[in-house]
């Protein structure tokens, strides 16, 4: 698996916004590139801008180059729109899951406590953060883990969640009730512009 190791603020300026959507971001207030010439970048060409749009996505999930290549390789496999397929596959990664819940505060947090061995789907250990959850899958944090405070001081409990997850705070768990649909995922992203890109 390829480990993805750039400056996370850093990587917002360049691409004009915050991708997490972080108050203290750098970018909120320097929505520009970083260094003497950021400020006066030259105006994006059209594919400039679907190649922005791709390192939007990729950022936001935090994969490198082969990993979220893949992805879209898959989603062009599947039937149905290939940039909804896309989508979908990135929001059912066990990691994307925990941090859309709340059980961990970020895409970063949910990775690392992937990886050493911290999280259940169905009852089984899962150390891989791309493990695609299918719907009615059941994604847990181990009980040895959930139990401790210093774990529990990552949780966020979320008064809504996105409607294709079911979260219970007081066990730990989540489950995935239906398929990501695009109109559901709060992401400012144009997967049709990341379709194209890799088309040309």
């Amino acid at each position: 698996m390829s480990r993805v190791t750039k400056p996370k603020h850093k990587l917002c300026r360049r691409l004009g916004s915050c991708i997490w959507s972080m108050d203290k971001c750098p970018s909120v207030k320097k929505a520009y590139p970083p260094g003497q010439h950021g400020f006066t970048r030259s105006k994006l060409t059209p594919y400039g801008t679907l190649l922005l749009e791709k390192q939007h996505l990729k950022a936001f999930y935090w994969l490198g180059e082969r990993q979220f290549s893949t992805y879209f390789k898959e989603a062009k496999r599947l039937k149905g729109r290939t940039g909804d397929n896309l989508m979908a596959l990135l929001e059912k990664r066990v990691d994307s899951v925990l941090y859309r819940s709340g059980l961990t505060s970020t895409i970063w947090q949910a990775k690392q406590v992937t990886s050493h061995g911290g999280v259940l789907v169905n009852g089984k250990k899962v150390d891989r953060s791309g493990f695609i959850v299918r719907t009615g899958d059941v994604v847990s944090i181990k009980s040895s883990l959930f139990a401790k405070d210093s774990y529990k001081v990552m949780i966020i409990e979320k008064s809504s969640v996105v409607p294709y997850l079911s979260v219970d705070y007081k066990k730990g768990e989540v489950s995935l009730v239906s398929n990501p649909q695009r109109d559901e995922i709060p992401l400012t992203v144009n997967p049709d512009l990341i379709v194209e890109f890799y088309a040309k």
